[in-house]
């Protein structure tokens, strides 16, 4: 009997083992349900998110796509307004040159014509003239020369279009020699040519044939007794040119054409004497042997330096080696008389021997002598040309300032800064990295540059400073590096 119940006890043992596994693994499945349940879940979560991304890029891409068109829409508008505003200034352009050429034909018509025998010496020829410049352009461009009296364009026959060629005539023979030293300038962008008429050039050579010995040049001596003088410094005056040439003979006359927009020297000026052989004497003692502030000056008389002009005009020959040439460049040599007194001579000394500082020799007076006879003293300027005159190009750094690049008063287009930053990168990259540029379109034309090394800076200083950019002479001067940063701090 207590065997029997020990058995059943056993039984029901087992048994609650039994329950008691079952039990577990019951919750150990649960467990792995809810287990796999919250991994779904998890899973679902992921794809609702990942739903949801995708979603927001898509509305990010139509929305950028969205700004894209309405970009590509205000430049197109933008484009039409610049282009219709454009054609209206053209036409406003046409109209008020229609007018202009109207009115100037009416007052030229209105002048009565009269007989007049120095009317050749006064008139000039011009050719390779653009051939839409109207008569009030020629009549604009050589009233930088002097006051003009009459602008005669040739015009076609059949099509009555201009052939690019014309007369035109000062109210004074002294403007000629200025008109004639505006050849090589743009008018409308294209250099124009320009020599005297060919009644002139029969009344030079046969007044020069006419010359005595005593110096009588003939009714026309004025023309002998008038030299040119090129390669002067831009700061020179008549005052100081006066100087130079009254040890040779009293002189009447000097004319020294200033920049319209700079009032400076444009390099170049007349001197007319009394006699003409003191004129021959100055020009045989200076020409190519005097050196004032670094630039070996060049004299020649009017006559020889209209004829040298032509012959090298018509020989077509506008190589730029060694400054022989008539190079036309339009944006580097804007004026012509500049590139043809480019002698190429690196050091030139007195009969000394010594070199000349501003037209003397140091510790002594230095003496010109002229065909083997007398000797002149040479002319001692005042110091006013001495090397203080090219002090406010400041103090050598890497950083420069290009003023007079524009006027932003003339300019139309919204970014116009930005093609001249490229035009003046670009250029001045011929002479060193450029760091910085900025171009300050709210100022007077100003552009501001930084370069690698002050050498490269140097180059470029020398190279642009009184150079002609879109038809205005540049002022190119040091900034120190302190005054650069402070205005370009941040």
């Amino acid at each position: 009997m207590e065997i029997e119940r020990k058995r059943i006890r056993e039984r029901e043992k087992e048994k609650e083992k039994e329950r008691e596994v079952d039990r577990r693994e019951r919750s150990s499945s649960r467990s792995r349900r809810h287990e796999s349940d919250r991994e779904i879940e998890r899973e679902r979560e992921r794809d609702r998110r990942e739903r949801s991304s995708s979603r927001s890029r898509r509305h990010e891409s139509d929305r950028e796509l969205e700004r894209e068109r309405e970009r590509d829409r205000r430049e197109r508008s933008s484009s039409r307004l610049r282009r219709h505003e454009s054609e209206r200034d053209q036409e406003r352009e046409r109209e008020i040159d229609i007018r202009d050429s109207r009115r100037f034909k009416d007052k030229k018509d209105a002048v009565e014509p009269e007989a007049d025998p120095e009317r050749d010496q006064r008139t000039v020829f011009a050719y390779q003239m653009p051939l839409k410049a109207t008569e009030r352009d020629v009549y604009e461009f050589f009233s930088k020369a002097g006051k003009v009296r009459d602008v005669r364009l040739i015009m076609d026959r059949n099509s009555r279009r201009s052939k690019g060629v014309g007369y035109i005539e000062f109210y004074d023979v002294m403007s000629v020699p200025m008109a004639i030293a505006l050849s090589g300038q743009l008018l409308l962008g294209q250099p124009v040519m320009v020599k005297p008429s060919e009644a002139e050039k029969n009344l030079v050579q046969s007044n020069t044939s006419g010359a005595g010995a005593g110096g009588v040049a003939g009714p026309y001596g004025a023309v002998d007794r008038k030299l040119y003088v090129g390669n002067l410094h831009f700061n020179m005056t008549e005052m100081q040119l006066r100087q130079i040439f009254e040890p040779f003979g009293p002189v009447e006359l000097v004319q020294l054409p200033l920049d319209l927009e700079t009032g400076q020297c444009k390099g170049f000026g007349f001197v007319q004497f009394a006699q003409l052989e003191h004129a021959k004497a100055a020009q045989s003692a200076l020409n190519g042997k005097l050196e004032i502030v670094g630039r070996t000056i060049k004299v020649s008389s009017v006559t020889d330096h209209v004829v040298t002009q032509d012959t090298t005009a018509k020989s077509a020959d506008f190589d730029d080696d060694e400054g022989g040439g008539l190079a036309l460049n339009a944006q580097s040599r804007a004026l012509l008389m500049q590139k043809l007194d480019r002698s190429g001579i690196a050091t030139i000394t007195s009969s000394l021997g010594v070199p000349l500082v501003n037209g003397s020799a140091p510790n002594q007076q230095a003496t010109l002598p002229v065909n083997g006879q007398g000797a002149y003293p040479a002319p001692v300027l005042q110091p006013i040309m001495s090397t203080t005159a090219l002090e406010p190009i400041g103090q050598p750094s890497e950083c420069l300032l290009l003023k007079n690049m524009f006027d932003p008063t003339t300019e139309t287009e919204p970014d116009f800064d930005l093609d001249i930053k490229e035009d003046v990168e670009e250029e001045c990259s011929k002479y060193g990295r450029v760091k910085h540029i900025y171009v300050d379109k709210n100022s007077g034309g100003c552009v501001y540059l930084r370069f690698e090394s002050t050498e490269a800076a140097g180059k470029a200083q020398r190279a642009m400073h009184m150079r002609w950019f879109a038809g205005r002479s540049i002022s190119a001067l040091f900034m120190q590096p302190h005054e650069y940063e402070a205005r370009f701090k941040g």
